[in-house]
């Protein structure tokens, strides 16, 4: 196996990077979005804050069927409503679509497939876990003491 440079890596790393953003991004415009319209749209429609006038901040269907206490509440959950159908496209396209590369090509993509770095070697104050952990145990000691 050969090594490739430094700055070769890099560059590898950030092309990978910029196209698995404009293909998340891709996706969520063409695949997301009209997805979980629809079911924003009834909830946001069907739905108004305590105080609003129907129209403006919901309730542009007709009928309200809920009103909520405050428009924070409004937004909480249509924030739900549409986590819970990006979630269920996310499913329902992953299952319907198929798989085009073999577990040898995804090596060095995917976390579970990648060969984990040994770490033993390592002083203590160079693992990222020790280090987690130690500002883990600062940031609630700091948060008991400036409540």
């Amino acid at each position: 196996m050969t090594s490739t440079p430094a700055p070769a890596r890099r560059y590898r790393w950030t092309i990978l990077s910029a196209g698995v953003v404009a293909q998340a991004a891709n996706s969520a415009i063409l695949l997301g979005l009209p997805a979980i319209a629809p079911a924003l749209r009834r909830h946001y429609g069907l739905t108004l804050p305590r105080g609003a006038v129907p129209g403006i901040k919901g309730g542009f269907l007709g009928a309200v069927l809920h009103t909520y206490p405050s428009e924070m509440a409004l937004n909480f959950w249509t924030a739900l409503f549409a986590w819970t159908g990006c979630f269920v496209a996310t499913l329902v396209i992953s299952l319907v679509t198929t798989r085009n590369k073999t577990d040898e090509e995804l090596v060095g993509l995917v976390y579970s497939l990648t060969p984990r770095l040994k770490e033993d070697y390592l002083p203590w104050y160079k693992r990222p876990v020790i280090l987690a952990v130690f500002v883990l145990v600062g940031s609630t000691i700091l948060n008991v003491i400036f409540w």
